[in-house]
């Protein structure tokens, strides 16, 4: 029997700096649990305009996203750093 799963997107508010946070907190532990990230540092990075941003989207997709990176970004860093930045960019 075939099923379709429908994947429901949220639109809400999120707090953007608290996500980053999150994300971080992580990206540290999985650079500490790793035998060859010795060497790697992490650093964060967050725009002091993002507090006064509103940004919608859908928190879980977008957490989602940025782990995504980290983790390939830990996956291939041997040595130097990983910097998480957030940036507001006025157009």
């Amino acid at each position: 029997s075939n099923s379709i799963q429908s994947i429901k997107i949220m639109n809400e508010k999120v707090d953007l700096k608290n996500i980053l946070t999150f994300c971080y907190d992580i990206m540290k532990c999985l650079v500490n649990n790793s035998k060859t990230n010795k060497n790697v540092e992490c650093k964060l990075e967050i725009d002091k305009e993002i507090e006064n941003q509103v940004l919608i989207t859908d928190e879980i997709r977008l957490k989602q996203i940025i782990l995504n990176l980290i983790s390939n970004s830990v996956k291939f860093t041997k040595k130097g750093y990983i910097l998480l930045k957030a940036l507001v960019v006025n157009n």
